[in-house]
């Protein structure tokens, strides 16, 4: 093989590794998690690149890479579980709505009727229907 061609191969391999899409260390995919498990409010692209010290683009290419959706699907569907956590409990819808970061009940209403088709009222009520809430749990 010939300097040049020598030359070549890694220059090859480099160009390969550059544009593969590499996934997030595991890490990384903890201090988002446990980020969106301590605050109610869902977190910005910033500050979640600013926890994984990675810029907004490596951290949108690496999570995609790593979780195989983005980041917005991610955290949408987590909020999601979390307020449906919260609907099982005695707090009201109006202090769910406020502390998940939306400037109103109603427009908490609006985001939870889009994503599962129901309200969170008639979310609480079918859970309460099939026995995954207790009466008591409900705050009437």
């Amino acid at each position: 093989m010939t300097v040049e061609a020598e030359l070549r191969v890694p220059l090859a391999t480099a160009r390969l590794v550059r544009f593969n899409l590499t996934k997030l260390a595991p890490w990384r995919l903890r201090i988002i998690d446990d980020r969106l498990a301590a605050c109610r409010a869902a977190p910005t692209l910033t500050e979640l690149a600013g926890l994984c010290r990675l810029s907004v683009r490596q951290l949108t290419r690496g999570f995609r890479a790593s979780r195989g959706c983005s980041i917005g699907e991610y955290v949408a569907r987590s909020q999601l579980d979390h307020a449906k956590q919260l609907l099982a409990t005695e707090e009201s819808i109006k202090s769910i709505a406020y502390s998940m970061g939306f400037t109103s009940p109603s427009n908490f209403s609006t985001a939870f009727r889009r994503a599962t088709g129901q309200t969170p009222r008639q979310f609480r009520q079918s859970e309460l229907r099939t026995g995954h809430l207790c009466a008591t749990q409900r705050r009437a």
